[in-house]
């Protein structure tokens, strides 16, 4: 594992165990919100179409309320027809009065209204449902914009479940606070509005008892939501954990079922949900109680509205005025009931507002941050780019940790050379691909790509030149031949094709049913490991890179897949400057220069015949990792140069048959051939050996004897403890 994947993979276990979650990592403040709800608002009606979804909610507000003038009058007009036939009883002489046209005048007028209000109702959803997801869109695509534009030490410190909730949660919630709930609240003022101004022309007496409760309703708001407020953040909370547990999980979901850790994870996930569920619950415990306290306030003041208004009824009955009758009673007891409605339902949209601003404020936080690291600017263009890389006394430390992991490095890769970076894990080889990918800036030296500062160019012209094949390659759900166009997507499919050929991809693809266009489902997981690793050379190939960086490209796989890439590998690597951090020996032994780590230091460096003869830090490595492999086979070692020739040629020979039988197996389809020839030549290494050491003996039998000398003056101690060992190989 290199040390970037290890430090990370450190982080996020770290941060599905830690108390951290969207609104904790992205704090916001007052004045943050503040603009928030500026740029809201001003993106909200920078759209010609909020000002035209104005005016349904105004109707839709106006209608509601002024619907009920119409109702009073057919109720007074039923009262006036009722009074005159009592009248009429008593004194023949007085003429019944006919209502019936004022009646059907009057519900023509309602008939109307109601039409108005389906319209406004209709056109207002959609007006404000299309602004609210424009609006959320836009805010969607500017976040992940900036997202794929910031640098990786922002997703080191910023867990990967919070900035889901903002792409989709936080989205959802301003989506719909400023689309159609933006309506409602316009129509609800609208209410409140014209219900006061009409209860009032129809009875100030009855509008200030009516509207009494109004600053009761206030107060009971004002009490409980801060209360509601703080269990909505715990909520939200757990929910962000449990977002990102599920995203860990599921990722992972091959390293949870091979340490039978599903229930565990299930657990977790319960753990988290009923968290939320049950912070959740109060939350609606407390606005179900706080409404039941502002309804009891409101019927209450309904209830004494109307025992007020008959005792005005009554009394204009009596003297015979009719200023105030029933049909008067039922009017403004609706203005005032629909009018308080209107302003404790605008209340509580804005609760819910100031929870979409909150939100705004954490995406816009984030669309204006600045990258340490920036996205593009910089040298572009390069005249006769050769390759020449140096590292100029660098120490780097992960923004994570605080200790240096690279120090005082310095090294030299001369344009298309093979470099090797080799030593113990953690050791800081991989970091220097990651600083030459410039994912991270050093934290101090330099680092040089043709004598210039690698930050005076262009990050993607650097990426360009670079092509990357790494430890555990990510391939996307979509086709092979898309994969393989990733890092050039004009690429022909002829040109595809013949990438695929160099990195050894092609026959095992041209054997699928759908050939390029197979589906390598989800992070490619229908594929094996060296196919998708063979693909991701593929793709890095189709770049045509100046630059090739190998970080541990083989060490996960089988040795038969390891063949097959490694030999990919070498065809990719001709004629370009290659740095491979490997740890196994036959994909470094044939490098130009090897730079041996440890600690974060340079330790030695030469080729592999120097380095073994100067029988320091890089002997050591290989002979423990030779010592391993001897005893996992329980053959004794005679000498490191004769081990060490027969996996050269063991190496040369399996790689050999592995492209003999690769071409056979495309011709007949015979894989038995191939892995008959790989099992007979893996049975007679002591063949080899004899032949090698009868070759050799002549003019290397005095470096055999010194050699082998060596190993039996040292003391044995010096190896047994890596003989068992998994981690005595050179690893990243």
């Amino acid at each position: 594992m290199s040390e970037h994947q290890r430090h990370s993979s450190e982080y996020s276990s770290q941060g599905s165990r830690r108390e951290s979650t969207s609104h904790e990592e992205i704090k916001v403040e007052n004045s943050d919100k503040k603009q928030a709800r500026g740029h809201l608002y001003g993106e909200l009606f920078r759209n010609p179409w909020a000002i035209v979804g104005i005016f349904p909610a105004l109707i839709l507000g106006a209608s509601n309320i002024v619907v009920y003038i119409f109702f009073g009058n057919i109720l007074n007009a039923y009262t006036d027809h009722a009074l005159s036939v009592k009248a009429h009883e008593q004194d023949p002489s007085v003429p019944i009065v006919d209502k019936m046209p004022y009646i059907s005048k009057n519900c023509l007028w309602i008939l109307l209204i109601a039409i108005f209000c389906g319209l406004s109702s209709f056109s207002g959803k959609v007006i404000w449902d299309r602004l609210g997801s424009r609006l959320s869109t836009k805010l969607r695509k500017r976040l992940f914009f900036q997202l794929m534009k910031s640098e990786v030490t922002f997703f080191d410190v910023t867990p990967i479940g919070s900035v889901i909730s903002l792409l989709s949660e936080d989205s959802q919630m301003i989506q719909q606070s400023f689309g159609y709930i933006k309506h409602q609240q316009i129509e609800n003022i609208t209410k409140f509005i014209i219900g006061i101004v009409l209860a009032f022309v129809y009875s100030w007496k009855v509008a200030l008892i009516s509207f009494s409760s109004i600053p009761l309703a206030t107060i009971f708001v004002v009490i409980f939501a801060p209360i509601i407020g703080k269990k909505n953040v715990i909520r939200f909370q757990s929910l962000s954990k449990s977002i990102t547990l599920a995203e860990e999980s599921l990722s992972s979901i091959r390293t949870v079922r091979g340490y039978n850790r599903e229930d565990a994870e299930i657990e977790r996930f319960r753990k988290l949900s009923l968290e939320s569920s049950k912070y959740e619950q109060i939350s609606g415990y407390l606005v179900s109680v706080m409404f039941f306290l502002i309804m009891i306030a409101i019927w209450a003041d309904v209830l004494s509205n109307l025992y007020f208004a008959a005792t005005l009824v009554e009394k204009s009955l009596k003297n015979g005025t009719k200023d105030f009758l029933i049909g008067d009673l039922m009017a403004c007891n609706m203005f005032t009931v629909f009018g308080t409605m209107g302003i404790m339902m605008l209340q509580a949209s804005v609760g819910s507002e100031q929870k979409s601003i909150a939100a705004g404020a954490r995406i816009l936080k984030l669309c204006n941050h600045v990258p340490d690291i920036p996205f593009e600017g910089g040298i572009d263009k390069v005249e006769n780019f050769q390759g020449h890389i140096e590292f100029k006394n660098v120490t780097f430390r992960y923004p994570t940790r605080p200790v240096d992991v690279l120090i005082n490095v310095s090294f030299e890769v001369k344009p298309r050379t093979h470099a090797a970076l080799v030593g113990h894990s953690g050791s800081g080889k991989s970091t220097c691909i990651q600083l030459l990918e410039r994912y991270y800036d050093v934290s101090e030296g330099i680092i040089l790509i043709d004598g210039r500062d690698i930050k005076e160019y262009d990050p993607r012209f650097l990426h360009k030149k670079f092509g990357l094949v790494s430890q555990e390659p990510t391939l996307f759900s979509t086709t092979i031949s898309e994969n393989v166009k990733y890092g050039n997507p004009d690429a022909t499919q002829e040109e595809v094709e013949k990438a695929c050929e160099l990195s050894n991809a092609k026959n095992f693809i041209e054997k699928m049913e759908n050939k390029y266009e197979t589906q390598v489902a989800e992070k490619g997981c229908a594929l094996s490991g060296g196919q998708r690793q063979r693909i991701a050379i593929a793709r890095a190939l189709l770049k045509n890179p100046t630059i090739l960086l190998c970080d541990e490209a083989t060490s996960a796989l089988d040795s038969s897949s390891e063949r097959k890439v490694q030999a990919a590998l070498d065809n990719v690597m001709q004629n370009r400057t290659s740095i491979i951090v490997a740890h196994r020996l036959s994909t470094i032994k044939h490098s130009d220069i090897i730079f041996v780590f440890d600690a974060g230091k340079i330790v030695e460096s030469g080729t592999h015949d120097e380095l073994l003869s100067h029988k320091g830090a890089y002997f050591n490595l290989v002979s423990r990792q030779l010592l391993t492999e001897s005893s996992k086979k329980d053959e004794p070692i005679n000498s490191a140069r004769s081990i060490e020739k027969s996996h050269k040629e063991e190496a040369q020979i399996e790689i050999k048959n592995d492209e003999t039988s690769d071409n056979k197996s495309s011709n007949d389809g015979s894989h038995e051939k191939e892995e008959h020839k790989e099992i007979k030549n893996k049975e007679k290494p002591s063949e080899i050996k004899t032949n090698l050491e009868n070759e050799d003996n002549t003019e290397n039998i005095e470096s055999k004897k010194e050699i082998k000398d060596n190993y039996d003056t040292n003391d044995p101690s010096d190896y047994s403890e890596y003989s068992y060992s998994s981690e005595s190989s050179i690893s990243v």
